[in-house]
């Protein structure tokens, strides 16, 4: 069984890395065989083809070097297909029954089309009929003809045939192949329709509780007016802590929505600073160039002055910016922008979060044994700027070491999240989870010094629950400060991430799981409240408002994640990476039309409210969300 991983993207085919499954890759693959010195006109080896292959194309395709290398693949193909058009004649099952060793009789030809006229057929001396021959076409002669053994049909019944009847079989044959073709083509036109009835049609009933389908009318779409539209320029779409593709753009408080600003809308290296928009007008409040910034979504309290709840973030100030240059801490007022802690650092960023008296940098990962310098560097700043430790996280235990081998130099780290438990901070790398206290990092292990896997997460108070193929509980041992392992549930978790609102699991009956509440103090197993067609069902939204996804289901739940409440269609080829919820709103994006729509869900009975095309939507607060898109920033109200 494939692991889920946290940090990891969606589920990757099993094609994937086979090019010869891959639209276009045959042809990529079979060009990549055939290339050859005489192509390229040089004596190095192709650098295409791992090293020390041999050199295939000096034998296969000597009698073609000169002709380059379309002449080789058009002589390669034709052999292929010469090669399938002889399987393909040996393979035909012979109708009559002959047995395959017999040999077909040699098939009369006129030997022009003027010496072969329409006669009456007669009988032959070996007791076979024969018919009315049509003249010749023009094209091969009986000695280039392929050779290759057809099926032969068993001699038919000397008797006089009726003047004609070469004629009339004709026209029916032709009649009967357009037949045919019109019967080929219902029968397309009845798949695609199917196809299509299918992809609005409620998946079949697999067991379980009885949950209420979802009304199926299709709401009109909208065009909604924005509370505020802003038109910023470069305006970033990767989450604002960084080091991540799954998150908000933004950070938020009561005041303002602050957005990241880059070069390129994807690629947090290329960051140059922060714009603060108020909430209630879209107007900019404040702006702050920094290069490379990341900051965290959660913000920090400062004790002074005022206990005020600041914004930190991570980044190198410009030697033209007002300021000490190079990398720095900041820790800002997000309602005026004004800079309250101002602390250098080492490293480059990566990913920044938040506990409640400290702040954590990611640094980019490093190749390993490259001296001092770490491999993957945290680092954890009280609320004053003081750095108060660094850590390595591929030192902490020999198995973590193994998955942060990035010999190449670069920051090959998939997914950092960050998730707050009591005073300390959690962030998951990969399918890793670290413990981050201001005493220092650890490694949560099981009873046996191992480390425990966490591929989805859930905190669950002063405790949280790790996909470890099973749900396992991590617990902080007081007395020696160590997290270890609680009880296990023979469930895996539901989740992706840190994204989880509820606590559930699933067991696995051939393809079908079935899904039970998980009792955070036990571990124990509830009642069952859904069964999906998936190995890896997930849940996401509020503790308020839960949704599961699964195959072809979206369910909507109850509060809490105890019982299912209604259920529809859902087109999962797209994953569920644009699903969220609102308020009392469930959205998720439709592709099947020729433009995708944004579908606004009642979370009460998941009917449709309306459909929307705004650009890319975050939840902000209640109903409203965010739209980023090319042409600038709005704020919309649900319907």
């Amino acid at each position: 069984m494939a692991r889920r991983g946290w940090g990891l993207s969606r589920r990757r085919s099993a094609r994937s890395g086979d090019p010869s499954t891959t639209p276009g890759g045959r042809e990529l693959s079979e060009w990549v065989e055939i290339s050859s010195r005489d192509v390229f006109d040089t004596d190095d080896d192709n650098p295409y083809l791992p090293p020390g292959t041999p050199p295939q194309w000096q034998s296969e395709h000597e009698p073609t070097r000169s002709k380059g290398w379309r002449a080789r693949r058009q002589q390669r193909r034709a052999e292929a297909e010469a090669e399938a058009a002889a399987r393909h004649r040996t393979a035909l099952p012979d109708p009559w029954g002959t047995p395959p060793e017999q040999e077909p009789e040699p098939r009369q030809v006129p030997p022009s089309p003027s010496s072969a006229p329409s006669r009456p057929s007669s009988s032959s001396a070996s007791g076979r009929s024969t018919t009315p021959m049509r003249p010749a076409r023009a094209g091969p002669t009986p000695s280039t003809r392929p050779s290759g053994k057809r099926g032969t049909m068993r001699p038919a019944q000397p008797g006089p045939v009726k003047p004609g009847t070469g004629s009339a079989a004709a026209t029916t044959s032709r009649g009967g192949r357009v037949g045919g073709l019109i019967v080929l083509a219902l029968v397309v036109l009845g798949v695609v329709a199917l196809i299509v009835a299918n992809t609005q049609r409620m998946p079949g009933n697999l067991g379980g509780p009885d949950i209420a389908n979802a009304p199926t009318e299709r709401a009109e779409l909208v065009e909604l007016e924005p509370v505020w539209e802003a038109f910023p320029s470069d305006t970033m779409y990767r989450p604002i802590e960084g080091g991540t593709y799954r998150g908000r753009p933004f950070a938020l408080t009561s005041d303002v929505v602050v957005l990241r600003m880059g070069e390129d809308m994807f690629e947090d290296s290329l960051a140059y600073g922060l714009m603060a928009l108020s909430r209630a007008d879209g107007n900019i409040a404040w702006e702050l160039a920094l290069d490379g910034v990341v900051c965290a979504s959660d913000l920090v309290t400062l004790p002074e002055p005022g206990s005020i709840n600041a914004l930190a973030c991570a980044g190198e100030r410009p030697a033209d910016a007002e300021g000490p240059a190079g990398e720095r801490l900041l820790l800002l007022d997000p309602a005026t922008g004004e800079v309250l802690v101002d602390a250098p650092r080492s490293g480059t960023a990566a990913s920044i979060g938040t506990a409640t008296a400290g702040v954590v940098v990611r640094e980019v990962a490093g190749p390993v044994d490259t001296g001092d310098d770490p491999v993957v560097g945290l680092r954890w700043f009280d609320t004053t700027g003081t750095e108060l430790w660094v850590a390595d996280a591929a030192e902490l235990h020999e198995d973590v070491r193994g998955q942060f081998d990035y010999s190449r130099g670069e920051d090959a780290i998939a997914r950092t999240e960050w998730a707050r438990i009591g005073e300390a901070l959690l962030v998951g790398l990969d399918g890793n989870v670290l413990v981050l206290e201001q005493s220092g990092a650890q490694v949560p292990l099981n009873g046996n010094d191992e480390v425990i896997d966490c591929w989805a997460l859930v905190v669950t108070g002063e405790s949280f629950v790790c996909d470890d193929w099973d749900a396992v509980q991590v617990v902080r041992d007081d007395a020696t400060g160590t997290w270890r392992d609680g009880w296990r549930a023979y469930a895996e978790l539901v989740g992706y991430g840190v994204e989880a609102p509820v606590l559930l699991g699933s067991t696995m009956t051939d393809d079908v799981s079935s899904v039970a509440p998980l009792d955070p103090t036990t571990g124990a197993t509830g009642d069952e409240i859904a069964r999906v067609r998936d190995f890896y069902p997930t849940v996401i939204g509020t503790p308020d408002v839960p949704v599961l996804f699964g195959g072809e289901l979206m369910i909507g739940l109850s509060p809490g994640g105890t019982s299912g409440v209604w259920r529809r269609a859902f087109d999962d080829t797209y994953g569920n990476d644009s699903v969220f919820v609102a308020g009392d709103r469930v959205v998720y994006r439709d592709y099947s039309g020729d433009r995708s729509q944004d579908v606004v869900l009642d979370a009460a009975d998941g009917h449709e409210t309306a459909r929307m095309q705004a650009g890319s939507l975050w939840p902000v607060e209640g109903r409203q969300v965010l739209s980023i898109s090319y042409d600038g920033v709005r704020l919309f109200e649900l319907p």
